[in-house]
This record gives structure tokens, sequence and C-alpha cells, in this order.
């Protein structure tokens, strides 16, 4: 009972990181390189607030276009971010359950599970990932969400045991208090989405799994096509000032854009057919601009890697970051990376894992891949390293082979556990 009640104090006290004074008068320069980092997320309400979470635990917020960054864990890999559309302070985030911040990122509470529910805490893999059993838990593990845009208090979300491929849509009308339960799923949605375009209290929402897309109004809910692909890997959708959804896909390494509501889908050839897509993404609000990350684009004999952009709803395609896949080969004048190509080459972050467009702004786009995140704020024309700053670029002297990394502690919250752990800072560095 001990243990329970502390792992209750624990979840239920906002988890912050440490802001005491830097040792050795280091600065915080960015994530550093090295994680795979995924779910590039920037505000509607700010583009130089974004968001990144890391395969190694840690997440990132930044406030300055990635100038800057500050790390917070949320005991479990963040699977995707969402901003509320009317409170720039509010953000939610799911790793092991539902976590949301008041603050614009400060602090983070846990809101599903209630805290109050939960009897114990799970570390069954040899990562020791976290799995919260919870008693009741009539959502089970959330997969993907959505906020009214003209009602914060009205959310979606997709929900079920992702183990077993059991999904249910839920609504919450009092901004994740209370949940009920709408209607099972086809399958495992990880994607959900409102139009913003549609009657405010008759709202059509759109949700995608692995294997299906459907459109769902109050009154009707109905499969919409897919590409004949054996899965989905991404999936990205953007609407137009009269409502209308322009959906983008990738399925078995082939991108797909539909502009028919899905009705019909047309496979994306960047130039020689035979390449291969892994991320793709629009804006919600510039649906006709889009960004698609590729390689093995095959042309005079090298195999290119990169970004790929549509301005014209997926009808024509330009390479706006190409590079050769060639280890040794020159990276392209326009990408600035910080440390990770001059080391190891063009090639070893590969091409993005993830993109991330501005709804506000759709040449703002985050790429982020196995080491770094990079950003274009003008469509694609460069493409700069946001998650490290070079020291020849700070200090206007040659590097001095030297990386700063503040790791800041998490504090998860009771007396016991903060004085066994201190708050600490790390700092990762190579001697000059």
């Amino acid at each position: 009972m001990f243990f329970l009640l502390q792992l209750a104090i624990a979840l239920v006290v906002p988890v912050a990181a440490s802001s005491g004074p830097l040792p050795g008068k280091f600065q915080i320069v960015g994530p550093g390189g090295g994680g795979a980092m995924f779910h590039p997320t920037v505000s509607p309400h700010d583009p130089n607030t974004v968001l990144v979470s890391c395969d190694m635990t840690g997440s990132y917020i930044s406030h300055d276009g990635g100038q800057s960054w500050r790390m917070f864990n949320l005991r479990g890999v963040v699977q995707f971010f969402v901003f509320d559309p009317l409170d720039r302070k509010v953000i939610y985030a799911q790793a092991d359950g539902l976590w949301r911040s008041g603050d614009s990122g400060d602090t983070w509470s846990l809101i599903y599970p209630k805290p109050s529910h939960l009897k114990e805490i799970k570390m069954n893999s040899d990562h020791a990932d976290e799995e919260l059993v919870a008693e009741p838990n009539p959502l089970g593990t959330i997969t993907a969400m959505a906020i009214d845009p003209f009602d914060s208090r009205t959310i979606y979300a997709a929900a079920g045991d992702k183990k077993k491929g059991v999904s249910s849509l839920f609504v919450s009308r009092d901004a994740a208090a209370n949940w009920t339960k709408q209607e099972n799923l086809p399958g495992v949605a990880d994607k959900l989405w409102v139009n913003p375009h549609s009657p405010k209290n008759a709202r059509t929402l759109f949700l995608a799994g692995a294997h299906f897309l459907m459109e769902k109004t109050p009154t009707e809910s109905k499969k919409l096509s897919v590409p004949n692909v054996k899965a989905l890997t991404d999936i990205s959708v953007g609407f137009t000032t009269e409502g209308h959804p322009i959906f983008y896909a990738v399925g078995d390494e082939s991108a797909f854009v539909s502009d028919e509501e899905a009705a019909t889908w047309r496979k994306i050839d960047l130039g020689s057919g035979r390449e291969k897509s892994r991320a793709i993404a629009t804006s919600l609000h510039h649906p006709e601009i889009a960004y698609a990350s590729y390689r093995e684009l095959d042309q005079d004999g090298i195999k290119w890697m990169g970004v790929a952009k549509t301005t014209d709803a997926g009808r024509t395609w330009k390479l706006v970051w190409k590079e050769d896949s060639n280890s040794s080969a020159k990276p392209a004048a326009n990408v600035h990376d910080s440390w990770i190509t001059e080391r190891f080459g063009s090639d070893w972050g590969e091409n993005p894992l993830a993109l991330g467009v501005a709804d506000q702004d759709a040449n703002i786009c985050y790429a982020t891949d196995l080491g770094r995140t990079m950003r274009t704020t003008d469509g694609g024309a460069s493409w700069n390293a946001v998650y490290c700053e070079n020291l020849e670029t700070m200090l206007g002297r040659p590097p001095a082979s030297m990386l700063r990394l503040r790791t800041a502690t998490i504090s998860i919250l009771s007396t016991i556990i903060a004085s066994s752990f201190p708050p600490r800072t790390l700092d990762f560095f190579a001697a000059k």
C-alpha cells in the first residue's frame, strides 16, 4: 500500500526538468545528436515552439525555433504530441499514459489513466519499458487524439488494446476527465483529425491505421479506400478552405496522394519510379503543399536521398533536399548540418524518419532522422541543423571537437525518490 501511495503521488505531481546553473560555464546548444528522433510537432499558435521525441525515452521542447531546447521525460517514449487549439499553454503527450502540460511544457501531469486508479507499474522487457496497470481502465492505450478546434474541452481519442488489434473511438466533453465510447474501429488507429470546416455541432472526423481510413460524422461512419499496399506506414491530411481533405500516404515504401476524398489515389513518382519513401506530411491549412522523405532515387548512376516537395497537391514534385547516399560524397549545398555529416557522412542519419509541417506556414518543416533534427523555414530552399550548433559557428573559431548536451534529470516526485536521486546535469564532451 505504501508503494502504491508513493506511485500515485509520483504521477499526480507534475514532472519538471532541473533548471540549476550548469557547471563549467557550459551552455545548452541542443539535443546533441544520436538517438532516433520522431514526431516533430509545431505549435499552431507559435511556429517557434516545437516538440520532438526520442526513442531513448527523452523528449525535447523549443520555444525559439530550435535554437535552444529543454529535455523532459514522461517515463516512456512519447508517441504523439497534440497542442490545444485555443489555449497556447496547453499541450498533450501520450507516452505510457496521457500527460498534459498547462504551462507551455514546463511541467507535466498524468491525466489518463487517473493516478488514483493505478495499481502497479510493470517493467517486463529487457529495456525496462513501463506499463501502467490501472483499474478501472475503460480506454486502454490511447493511440491517436484530436481536439475540437473551437472547443478545447471536446477531445476525441482512439484507444484500445494494441496487442490484440482492438480499438474504439471515445469522446470527452470535459477535457479528458471522463470519456464516452462512440463505436468500435476496424483496427488500431494511429492518426485522428477533426475537419475544422465541418459544422461545430456535427463534426466530421477522419481516422487512419495501418489497414484502414475512415470518415465519421454524427450520422454515419464509412471506410474510405486506401492505396493497394500491405500496410500504411505514414499518412497526413490537410483541408482546403472549402473543407475538402487532401490525403498523403506512404505504404510499402511508396508514396501516394488523393485529392478526391480518397475515392482514388495516385502513386507519387519522383523521377526514377523506383525510389523508396519513408515519411510524408502536409500542412493542416495548406494541403496543396507537402513534403516526402525518399531514398534510393536512381539518377545517372547515383542513388539520391532526401526530401521532395509539392506545391500543387502532389501533381509535381521538386527535390528540395537531394544528397548522394554514398558516405564519401559531398553534402548538398543547401543542407547545413552541425557535426554528424562532417564526421560520418551525409548517409549516416539516412533520409528523414518523420516530417512535421506547421499548420499556419507550410514553409516551415522539421525533419528528424537517426540522430538529427533539421529545419527549413523557406519551403525547403535550405535546411539547417537545430539539434546542435557547431562551435565554429558559435564562437567564430575552429571547432573544439566538443559536444555539449544537458540532460536534465526529471524529478518523479516523492520526497524519498527526490532525495535518492537529486537533480543533476550531465555534460558530454570530447577533449580539445
